[in-house]
């Protein structure tokens, strides 16, 4: 089998941005957006890149996509791919965008995908209107959109041969300044005569575009986050940064839901690792908590989330042998029956039911923690070998991701408690 071709379609007329965004710069070194997508479809594995000129995505995304076309051939049908993005971590603040709406099938097959031209942001959701704004119909923040990362098969480029004739028939009589021929609407004339089926490979990363020239400050300050490199170890963990950043929505979801008044603060004590409870040699039970240095106002989800995170794994902090490291369903389980009835009925039907988050946001923290010591030199968590930071950081990014393929179960779990 061939190995799978990147082509870039930047041929886009920037009426939006209000110039030629494929060629504007987006940091202090001259280098424009498609540079870093270039870099991370190249780590992915693609080789060999087709712009498509006139003179956004993530690793994760092109790994996905990569790996999809390079095991799977056309049978009687074609076999494309498609990554889904949620619909929230593609917005911009700064006006309306387009997005391809898709609707999906148990199998995770892509059913249909309707062209939405005009979305815009409402919070954590959006709306999208289809008369110039006089009527909104709303549309939930984890929504599953196409930002054009397809991966189709040879054969793909006869078919659109195929429509375009019609295409631009219409097109040049109707609307012959803006008219665009839509890859989705290739891909909907194709599941609609069953000639193809297009499986849809899910990511949580976060687009960064520039729709709109106001985007281009909050692009620009993004990367230079990464670019930010005390001891020249950042190039060393792009793939660790990405894992960060994509999940970067997660971060203020606890503190929203204090300020909605959906959640209050409780005593906690913020460090609820296993050796801080003294245990009795002899039964094995534990007698006290101690290390009360830690003691304030916070969320129970953040304690319940830190034991776990410890707990509920199968492995040590630091494992260098990733194969070891995952969340252990059972301990899970026990973690949380143990902690919801030790608190004795005080927790909030709400608190029950975001245990899994707090696990999650929990160990993805002390990642991050660990990740950015790393980068600048190890000077606050004490390490006994050289790369011990990035080793714990790697062993909870698995946690998280193993979480994340998790998530159903946990939640299933944490209900039968409630």
């Amino acid at each position: 089998m061939k190995k799978p071709v990147l082509v870039i379609m930047a041929a886009g007329m920037g009426s939006r941005y209000g110039g030629m965004k494929q060629i504007d710069p987006v940091d202090e070194y001259g280098h424009i957006i498609v540079d870093f997508s270039i870099h991370d479809a190249y780590l992915a594995g693609f080789e060999e890149v087709i712009f498509v000129i006139k003179r956004e995505c993530g690793r994760e995304a092109y790994k996905q996509i990569y790996d999809y076309l390079s095991v799977h051939e056309d049978n009687e049908k074609y076999q494309y791919a498609m990554v889904g993005y949620q619909l929230k971590n593609t917005l911009t603040e700064n006006g309306s965008v387009a997005r391809g709406v898709c609707d999906i099938d148990g199998d995770g097959k892509l059913v249909s995908v309707t062209e939405r031209t005009t979305i815009v942001k409402r919070g954590e959701n959006a709306a999208y209107t289809e008369d110039d704004g006089k009527s909104y119909t709303d549309l939930a923040g984890d929504t599953i959109v196409s930002m054009n990362l397809w991966g189709f098969s040879k054969g793909f480029l006869s078919e659109i041969a195929y429509g375009f004739r019609d295409f631009l028939q219409e097109g040049l009589q109707h609307n012959p300044l803006k008219c665009e021929y839509y890859l989705p609407s290739v891909v909907s004339r194709l599941l609609d005569s069953n000639k193809a089926e297009v499986k849809v490979l899910l990511t949580t990363e976060k687009w960064y575009g520039v729709t709109y020239r106001e985007d281009k400050p909050m692009v620009m300050t993004a990367l230079k986050k990464l670019e930010e490199d005390v001891c020249s170890r950042v190039d060393l963990v792009r793939e660790e940064i990405q894992f960060v950043l994509d999940r970067e929505e997660i971060v203020d979801c606890f503190q929203d839901l204090l300020r909605s008044g959906k959640i209050s603060f409780r005593v906690t004590h913020n460090d609820t690792k296993i050796n801080n409870v003294l245990m009795d040699k002899d039964t094995k039970k534990g007698i006290c908590v101690i290390d009360l240095d830690t003691v304030m106002p916070g969320v129970a989800m953040n304690d319940f989330g830190d034991a776990v995170r410890i707990g509920a794994s199968t492995a040590l902090e630091d494992e260098q042998n990733l194969d070891k490291v995952w969340c252990d369903l059972e301990l899970f389980e026990a973690c949380a029956k143990g902690f919801i009835e030790g608190c004795g009925g005080k927790l909030s039907q709400e608190e029950i039911k975001l245990l899994p988050m707090g696990a999650r946001l929990m160990t993805y923290e002390c990642g991050m923690r660990f990740l950015m010591d790393y980068i600048q030199g190890d000077i606050y968590f004490k390490i006994h070998r050289p790369g011990q930071n990035l080793d714990r950081a790697r062993t909870q990014f698995k946690l998280v991701s193993d979480m994340e393929h998790k998530w159903k179960v946990m939640e299933n779990i944490v209900k039968k408690y409630m």
